[in-house]
């Protein structure tokens, strides 16, 4: 099936009419107002497609979120039904399928009560399955209606929002049962949110509209944020490094763990996925490691670089890589973040891509600005890290919430404050060899003022 702009439809019919057969697909084209369209109706070549032609931006996101829901449902159905068919079957169908809503309100990030006590200590990386079907349809639904204008992209993302709300609604009640169970109240907030987020992101971007937020945002701004990323990819590649040799040097206890479960072929399975989908997770307490304040582990168990007081580890694989004992060589992960600030500053020296009037000048406020940054995105990401699987031992799981994140503005300040003198350390030698080029001139500010 092709596709094609809405607004060229009438004049393709037209010529489809003279005989001409219209191209598949044209290009883009911008509009006078609204964004560049990237919405494409599809070629009606039949009953079914005339039927669908021409969908209002609300039934285009009603349809959308409805679909999304349904296979992120689906997905999971299936993986749980497996788990019950080739585990002998224990227990019932039924209690595989309410297992399976759980599990997809849980993918949302939506806390459950298990037993009485609230689950809170949720997988990040069960975040991917709707996310990536949600953002694709909302990619669909800006196609099928051809919006392309802040209206019609809002409609659709309200509608979207209120079924999947509904939806979720819906499967919190049915999905409930003696042990475990999820208010519907949060189900239809944390999924609204999340519907609104994803789906009207994506939206936002197939209809064109995203260019011009973004170039709201003042280049200097973006200038930080680029770096900020990029001191913040450094600190997680650095905890990705720490968990790794920590189970390489813990493997017997990590595999011990395993055994210690008993669990069988489809139940190792199953395992693995649930490591997986920690794994963000523990890369943020990772994180809160290099900070210097460390994490909990449960009992008012902190295991910091300067101290670790480790009581019973909960017996799962992935905390195998906790780290048990403290010795003077652990101090130097706080070196990480310094690092990631080093590799920021000479990547924005990289960068330097700004105008005479809008320059980085390696001062006070571009330096904040990017520690500010990336303690705000350790605080987010630490909020939905953390929290509970029980009560006593099992409650207060993770790092804090505000402390790692100073901390690590606090080292990559440093790393800044190094990497910019080493910039402008190279930038004065290569003007006093007479080799500095034009893009060295723009960067090194404070030398020329």
């Amino acid at each position: 099936m092709g596709y094609r702009p809405l607004e060229e439809r009438r004049i393709s019919a037209r010529a489809n009419a003279a005989g001409d057969r219209p191209p598949s697909r044209e290009a883009h084209e911008s509009t006078p107002t609204g964004g560049r369209r990237r919405a494409w109706t599809r070629v009606a070549r039949g009953k079914a497609d005339a039927a669908v032609a021409n969908l209002s931006a609300p039934v285009a996101g009603a349809l959308a979120a409805a679909w999304g829901a349904f296979a992120t449902l689906m997905s999971i159905g299936l993986l749980m039904i497996a788990i019950w068919i080739f585990g002998a079957g224990e227990g019932s169908a039924m209690g595989a399928l309410q297992s399976a809503g759980n599990t997809w309100l849980i993918a949302h990030l939506v806390p459950i009560s298990n037993s009485g006590t609230l689950i809170t200590l949720l997988p990040l990386g069960l975040v991917v399955i709707p996310g990536f079907l949600l953002w694709r349809a909302g990619i669909w639904a800006a196609r099928r209606s051809g919006a392309c204008y802040w209206r019609e992209v809002r409609s659709t993302v309200f509608m979207a929002t209120a079924v999947y709300a509904s939806i979720a609604m819906l499967v919190a009640g049915v999905s409930g049962t003696s042990t475990a169970s999820v208010s519907p109240i949060l189900a239809i907030i944390i999924c609204g949110i999340f519907a609104f987020v994803v789906f009207g992101g994506a939206a936002f971007y197939e209809a064109g509209l995203w260019p011009r937020a973004v170039a709201r945002i003042a280049q200097p701004v973006r200038f930080r944020i680029r770096v900020a990323v990029i001191v913040s990819l450094v600190i997680l590649a650095g905890s990705a490094g720490l968990i790794a040799l920590g189970l390489i040097l813990n493997w017997s206890d990590a595999t011990g763990a395993q055994e210690l479960l008993g669990v069988g072929l489809m139940g190792s399975i199953g395992l693995l996925i649930v490591t997986l989908a920690y794994w963000p997770n523990a890369l943020v307490w990772g994180a809160s490691y290099i900070s210097g304040v460390g994490y909990n582990v449960g009992g008012g168990g902190m295991v910091t670089p300067f101290s670790a007081e480790v009581g019973a580890i909960p017996a799962f694989p992935l905390l195998a890589a906790t780290p048990t004992f403290a010795a003077w060589y652990t101090w130097l992960v706080l070196l990480i973040p310094v690092i990631g600030g080093v590799v920021g500053a000479f990547y924005a020296r990289k960068l330097r891509g700004l105008g005479p009037s809008e320059r980085f000048a390696w001062s006070g406020p571009d330096f904040a600005w990017i520690c500010g940054i990336v303690a705000a995105t350790m605080i987010f990401f630490s909020f939905f890290a953390r929290g509970s699987l029980g009560a006593e031992r099992m409650a207060g799981l993770g790092p804090g919430i505000l402390a790692p994140g100073v901390a690590l503005g606090i080292l990559t300040l440093f790393g800044l404050l190094l990497g910019g003198a080493v910039v402008r350390f190279t930038a004065a030698r290569g003007r006093h060899k007479g080799t500095v080029d034009l893009t060295d001139t723009v960067v090194d500010l404070q030398d020329e003022s």
